[in-house]
């Protein structure tokens, strides 16, 4: 699946891997800001782990997410 978030174009690619599936993400983020993307698709997958296990957690935006390691990540970029 292609598709374009915030302008920027990302693949993602499932594929079956013995008894479950592998996700791999491609994306291009600019080196100032790759601590910052990274924390953030670590957020996503930790919700996306969630759900897939049974146990939601919704969403984590905005405050809420800087409990996460976002804060860290967005000092690094300044």
């Amino acid at each position: 699946m292609t598709s374009i978030c915030g302008g920027k174009l990302e693949d993602l690619h499932l594929e079956g891997l013995g008894g479950g599936t592998r996700l791999t993400l491609w994306t291009n983020i600019g080196h100032r800001f790759i601590a910052m993307g990274a924390a953030v698709w670590h957020i996503c997958f930790d919700v996306l782990d969630q759900l897939l296990s049974g146990t939601p957690i919704g969403r984590i935006v905005g405050p809420e997410a800087m409990k996460f390691g976002l804060a860290a990540a967005v000092r690094g970029v300044r």
